[in-house]
């Protein structure tokens, strides 16, 4: 049953509860109200019982104490008689019980003193004893007054109270019951009850159709939206809703409206985009979402390699115009470069021009970097990688660069270098950390501290080399690595380039955090060398 419920439409799931939830509840009232009625006509009818009983109780308890508590038929007997009895008894007209404490259990019994529809008598109880037995230990154990729970005996039902018989010392002396019978209180509770499910079936059904009624006003625009939703996914996007006047779902419908129309202009970008990368043919129309899904995918691989190829083609643009470039003014500078040296190592020369000379000689020098860097990418170094000790090559190069770091005031190193083995070319590595590292300690002009770590992660050995300098840009990172671009006064973005193609040569790649006055986090990703 469970299981059919979950395979319902949802709609109709919706429509189901949404029914069955007030009538539930309602059903609850109502049947509160009915237990409330009822243990209102319990109490009273009890409290009328209780009243008759102690009546009883004191007339008993007179005849007890002055009759011998064994003599239980005389004592019944003599309570026939009494006057005030038989004054009562035309009001009470109920069957009666009374029972005599004995110092023998055995002479213990309960016996009828009077019965409707019956001569005043002695009847015994053994026909019913096993029904108001219960209650009647119950009585002499708590005593107090005590009801027996309604029980139907020859098609009518009753209901038995009792009340214990002390003497002036407080002690039990007997007890003395009553039995009623409750035809005419059923008959009120059937009429309570069929007119509460007579007020539960009208309910019922003016509720169903007013339930009914509104949740078609409401669930009907859903329910087509989620067909509508269905035939989107085939390719149809002919599922436009006419806006009616229900205010409470105006908005979905127009949001529905807006999707529908988003959609289909995606659908019609993605197709006619498709088609002119090449990756469906020219007759070809996307209809279902999950064609459009892969030819998402398609796209996004195309311009990937696009990407990459473009890339490709402006490091080889770049390399070839290094290579040019190179060979054009290396020669040249170096008999320029060696002159100025031999004009420096002469002695008559004054201070001033010794500066003049310096100067030309350290820019001579900064040009020839510059070159070394453009042959780096015209002609990459075609040494085979080989495994690599990643821990002895990131103390060389800090014990190298920490002389430089000097220069500046203030800067400190930090490192964590664990044994890692890499695969890769070592002195393209080398030269790889010297860049970022130099870079690292130029950032940080007023000083600050430079972390080195060095640890494996999955495939990979990862260098992480962090300062607190400048810090850079989201844009300035995404730029990193072009040629011709640098943060520095008189960089040329050469150097980032070079690590980039190297790293990538390496199989490997680089990621860059930073924010803007706190500092840089390189970190670079070479492959770990896998023993064979």
């Amino acid at each position: 049953m469970i299981k059919k419920f979950y395979t319902i439409p949802f709609v109709n799931k919706y429509q189901v509860i949404s029914f069955f939830l007030p009538f539930f509840l309602l059903m609850l009232f109502v049947t509160f109200v009915f237990y409330c009625q009822y243990k209102e006509w319990k109490t009273n009818f009890e409290k009328d019982g209780e009243e008759i009983l102690t009546l009883l109780s004191n007339n008993a308890s007179l005849q007890m104490r002055e009759a011998k508590r064994t003599d239980s038929k005389q004592l019944l007997q003599n309570m026939i008689n009494s006057s005030d009895f038989n004054k009562n008894n035309s009001e009470i007209k109920k069957l009666m019980y009374i029972s005599v404490l004995a110092e023998n259990e055995k002479q213990n019994h309960i016996a009828v003193i009077s019965q409707q529809n019956q001569k005043i008598g002695i009847h015994y109880v053994d026909t019913i004893a096993d029904k108001i037995m219960p209650t009647y230990k119950r009585t002499i154990t708590m005593h107090e007054i005590q009801h027996s729970n309604i029980y139907k005996l020859n098609k009518d039902h009753y209901m038995s109270s009792f009340i214990p018989i002390n003497d002036k010392k407080g002690q039990l002396m007997g007890v003395v019951g009553m039995e009623r019978k409750l035809n005419d209180q059923f008959y009120f509770l059937k009429e309570l009850a069929l007119q509460t499910i007579f007020f539960l079936l009208i309910s019922f059904i003016f509720l169903f159709i007013y339930i009914r009624k509104w949740l078609n006003k409401i669930l009907h625009p859903i329910n087509k939206m989620m067909v509508g939703l269905n035939e989107i996914s085939g390719g149809n996007f002919d599922v436009k809703m006419d806006i009616n006047d229900n205010k409470e779902l105006q908005g979905l419908m127009k949001n529905y409206n807006e999707v529908v129309d988003n959609l289909a202009s995606l659908f019609y970008r993605l197709t006619n985009t498709a088609k002119e990368l090449g990756t469906i043919s020219k007759d070809f129309q996307l209809t279902t979402m999950e064609e459009a899904l892969r030819q998402m995918d398609n796209i996004v691989d195309f311009l990937k390699i696009n990407k990459e190829l473009q890339k490709a083609e402006k490091m080889n643009a770049v390399g070839q115009l290094a290579a040019s470039v190179a060979h054009e003014i290396r020669n040249p500078m170096t008999v320029v470069k060696g002159f100025l040296q031999i004009f420096y190592a002469k002695e008559h020369m004054s201070e001033e021009e010794r500066t003049y000379i310096k100067l030309m000689i350290e820019e001579m020098n900064r040009a020839e970097t510059i070159i070394n860097d453009y042959l780096s990418l015209a002609k990459p170094d075609v040494e085979q990688s080989q495994k690599v000790n990643g821990r002895d090559l990131a103390n060389k190069v800090i014990d190298l660069m920490h002389s430089y770091a000097m220069m500046s005031k203030g800067i400190h190193f930090k490192k964590n270098i664990q044994q890692v083995y890499i695969e890769a070319n070592n002195n393209e590595l080398k030269q790889v950390l010297i860049n970022i590292l130099k870079n690292a300690i130029e950032a940080m002009k007023n000083g600050g501290t430079i972390t080195i770590n060095l640890y494996p992660a999955k495939e990979y050995g990862v260098f992480e080399i962090e300062d607190t300098g400048i810090g850079m840009t989201e844009e300035e990172i995404n730029r990193l690595g072009t040629a011709f671009y640098s943060l520095k006064e008189k960089g040329t973005g050469m150097g980032l380039m070079v690590c980039y193609q190297m790293v990538e040569q390496m199989k490997g790649y680089i990621e860059v955090q930073s924010e803007k006055g706190r500092g840089t986090l390189f970190r670079i990703f070479i492959p770990l060398y896998l023993s064979e």
